[in-house]
């Protein structure tokens, strides 16, 4: 495989659930060095397809390649090498500290036994800094915020030092402030990102190429000002917006439900670079 970010492709991912497809005939492509959004309503399929694509989830029919390699197939530890994968749930009963959980990241690097070397804790330390959380190592992760807990994460998942990114909702729980940084920091590293995000906004300004989801289903994929129109935000997400471009992006303006008018618009706009 490729030294470089990593190339995702998405054939034909169909997952049936007590006989009904959760996720039906999803095809899709997430390019090298590129951030890919998904993007779509409650139960409409996101973290289901990036299950998927982390082969966490084995798919009823269809495949997933990584730099043209089925990842069915693919031996754990390599695939952990050239991608790392950050899930919503974050709870745990054992008694972590921030630096145990960042530590996890390093494992795809050291033989079965090994304990953690210099670089492991170096590697650590840099990715802590990373998402301002520096100087935390010792804090227990039960004392930490949702959004610390977050923050941690995304450092082990940079701190394994992968080539591609799969990350649900990354964003949840945070402040404005760190969700900008956070995304910042994502579109630097210049490896291939795939994120499930919930904010139109934070997708338009951030993501190279969006993945529209509605009902298992993809209803598009292309640049976000060809897929974030009024016409396709009211039929995925029953909302009528106004959407234009300014300065640094694209800014979307949600009217209320579809069918339903409101007198305070929403106004979501991501500041400029």
């Amino acid at each position: 495989m490729s030294a470089g970010p990593v190339h995702l492709r998405a054939e034909h991912l169909t997952v049936l659930r007590r006989g009904r497809a959760i996720v039906d005939d999803v095809r899709l492509e997430a390019r090298p060095g590129q951030v890919t959004g998904l993007i779509g309503p409650n139960g409409s399929g996101k973290s289901t397809v990036l299950r998927c694509l982390a082969a966490t989830l084995r798919p009823t029919s269809g495949r997933v390649l990584l730099d043209g390699v089925e990842v069915a197939g693919m031996p754990r530890r390599r695939l952990a090498r050239a991608v790392a994968t950050m899930d919503q749930a974050s709870e745990t009963e054992l008694d972590l500290t921030v630096r145990d959980v960042v530590q996890l990241g390093r494992l795809p690097h050291r033989s079965r036994w090994a304990a953690g070397s210099a670089e492991d804790a170096m590697v650590c330390a840099e990715a802590l800094e990373r998402v301002d959380m520096g100087g935390l190592e010792g804090r227990p992760w039960r004392t930490l915020s949702g959004g610390e807990r977050q923050r941690v994460q995304v450092a082990r998942v940079l701190a394994q030092q992968p080539r591609g990114l799969l990350l649900d909702e990354p964003t949840n729980h945070l402040d404005v402030q760190h969700q900008f940084e956070l995304l910042d920091l994502l579109t630097a590293t210049g490896l291939t990102v795939v994120v499930v995000l919930h904010d139109l906004s934070l997708a338009a300004r951030y993501c190279d190429s969006l993945v529209v989801l509605r009902e298992g289903r993809v209803e598009g994929q292309g640049p976000p000002q060809q897929m974030l129109t009024p016409d396709l935000i009211e039929k995925v997400f029953r909302v009528r917006a106004e959407v234009w471009a300014d300065e640094g992006g694209t800014a979307v303006r949600l009217l209320g439900s579809a069918g339903r008018q409101i007198d305070r618009p929403c106004t979501m706009r991501a500041p400029a670079p």
